[in-house]
């Protein structure tokens, strides 16, 4: 059977992926969609390979999909392999690059992080972790590989960034420049303050020293939250834009409990602001905000969500500014209803714009039932969002909805997809979409995992990703077990997600 690791429910640590109403409903039972899709043609036979799981996806306009993904025994025996397609999905390489070997015991592979340009750049970043005290692991190195020729060749060496000390939360960005950028957290005597440090000369060299962001207003912590208690940097997030300008927001304890914190560099890192602006406008360090994502429309837009207990249960909370960061909105926003009395219970939330400042959120949560799969939309650049947040699932007595990822494109096409698991029956992925930037979805969502089910499979299904082309292409990729391993499947639409495959396609053996 396959490793235990695998059964785990997905963790609530999401990465970030790639960027990004009534025709073709299902029939009883979700078994696909009505509409007939031209069938892409069958790939010769996979070769056999070890297990592949958690895998992410990318995509450029003219067919070209790159998809990256744990491959060994399974567990944390795992490597990192690369696979590509260049014919929309139809074939694949016969043979997966590995980018990464099966790690040694007690070394483990940890995120990874797909990104590319458009322009033939296409970027891995990874960690590679080792364990510490009480089962919890801690990153030592973070590599990069890059390919200038939209994945057919690899560098031969990766750019390396090694941990000698206390170092958490490493979290990757590829700048403009195609150089990478790195954020941690690190301790500093008894405080975890905030780092930033960046590739130069093609990934050669590193800054000569890290930059403290947090550290730039260390007198803006109060003496008393000071003198009780040690300051901890936590769950950083970055983004940058076309014109080397990078923004970055983390969860602080300054004056009690953590508070979100936004800082920003416009010369690509180099210098930073001198003070930090918090984001949560409640009253400093009276309730409980951390797990901040961000995002930029390119055009100095800048927008943050993130969770917020000040009403007992977890809600998502927003801000956001339109000149790079220098002001922001007051009061901040909430984006999830009221459910009182009822405390709400929000988990693994991701943030999304367009360059037209279209912002999208999507998240998990669950009223003292099971757990479904919601999405909220500002059309006016975070001015206003729904009075409603939209409930994308339409699942069964007992099922349970999660790991919900999207894309979208510029025309105002949103996709959605997550994992949808019940009691008794084979887990399915399910897709929702809209043609009107969220404002409207289907009433039923597709079933991408059908053809599999009417072949009668039953085994788990994991780790759903999506990306779309910009130019009509929509695909999801997800690992599933048939037989006795996970593989990779894939499922395609060539129409803006109006018709899929009957049948899914096999990346991995």
């Amino acid at each position: 059977m396959p490793s235990k690791h695998l059964r785990l429910p997905y963790s609530r640590i999401i990465i970030a992926v790639i960027s990004l109403a009534v025709p073709g409903l299902l029939t009883a039972g979700c078994a696909g969609p009505t509409g007939a899709p031209a069938e892409l043609p069958r790939p010769e036979t996979v070769p056999p390979g070890p297990q592949a799981w958690n895998p992410l996806i990318a995509s450029d306009p003219g067919g070209r999909v790159y998809v990256t993904y744990y491959a060994g025994p399974g567990g944390f025996e795992r490597g990192l392999s690369f696979t590509r397609s260049v014919d929309g999905g139809a074939t694949w390489l016969p043979q997966p690059i590995e980018l990464e070997p099966v790690t040694p015991p007690k070394t483990r592979i940890g995120f990874h992080k797909l990104e590319k340009d458009g322009k033939g750049n296409v970027f891995v970043t990874w960690s590679l972790e080792f364990p510490v005290d009480k089962g919890r692991w801690r990153t030592n190195e973070v590599r990069r590989r890059h390919s200038s020729d939209f994945g057919a060749t690899w560098s031969a060496s990766p750019a390396r960034w090694t941990s000698d000390k206390r170092r958490l939360f490493p979290t990757p960005w590829t700048l403009a420049d195609g150089e990478l950028s790195l954020l941690w957290t690190q301790s500093q005597g008894k405080d975890d303050h905030l780092y930033f440090s960046r590739t130069h000369d093609g990934g050669k060299a590193w800054l000569a020293s890290p930059v403290a962001i947090d550290l730039l207003d260390r007198e803006a912590a109060s003496p008393e939250s000071a003198t009780k208690r040690a300051r901890s940097a936590a769950w950083p997030s970055i983004v940058g834009d076309e014109a080397g300008r990078i923004f970055v927001t983390w969860a602080e304890n300054r004056s009690g409990l953590p508070d979100i914190f936004f800082s920003r560099s416009l010369d690509g890192g180099r210098s930073w602001s001198d003070r930090s602006a918090r984001l949560d406008t409640d009253s400093p360090g009276s309730q409980n905000s951390r797990f901040p994502s961000i995002a930029t429309d390119g055009n100095g837009g800048v927008f943050v969500l993130w969770e917020d207990r000040r009403h007992k249960g977890d809600d998502l909370y927003f801000n956001r500014s339109l000149d790079m960061g220098e002001t922001w909105l007051t009061p901040d926003h909430r984006v999830t209803p009221d459910r009182s009395p009822q405390p709400s219970n929000v988990l693994d939330h991701l943030l999304f714009c367009d360059r037209a400042g279209h912002v999208y959120a999507v998240w998990r949560a669950s009223w003292g039932g099971p757990e479904h799969i919601f999405f909220n939309a500002s059309l006016d650049r975070g001015a206003t969002w729904f009075l409603r947040p939209r409930q994308l699932d339409n699942q069964g007595e007992g099922a349970h909805s999660s790991v919900a990822n999207l894309a979208y494109d510029e025309a105002g096409r949103v996709y959605a997809v997550w994992l949808q698991m019940e009691e008794g029956k084979a887990d399915s992925i399910h897709l929702n979409r809209s043609e009107d930037f969220g404002s409207t979805w289907l009433p039923r969502p597709l079933n991408l995992r059908a053809g599999m089910a009417r072949d009668g499979a039953t085994g788990e299904a994991r780790y759903p990703r999506m990306s779309a082309d910009g130019q009509g292409r929509v695909y999801v990729i997800w690992s599933s077990t048939e037989g006795e391993k996970f593989k990779l499947f894939l499922n395609r639409s060539a129409d803006h997600g109006v018709t899929w495959l009957t049948r899914e396609v096999q990346i991995t053996g």
